[in-house]
């Protein structure tokens, strides 16, 4: 797995993380 994948998938974890206890 390249990095840059890595960095995008860990990103969007964190999002996912963040937005759906608000909404």
């Amino acid at each position: 797995m390249s990095l840059s994948l890595s960095l995008t998938v860990l990103y969007l974890c964190l999002c996912v993380c963040v937005c759906l206890p608000v909404s």
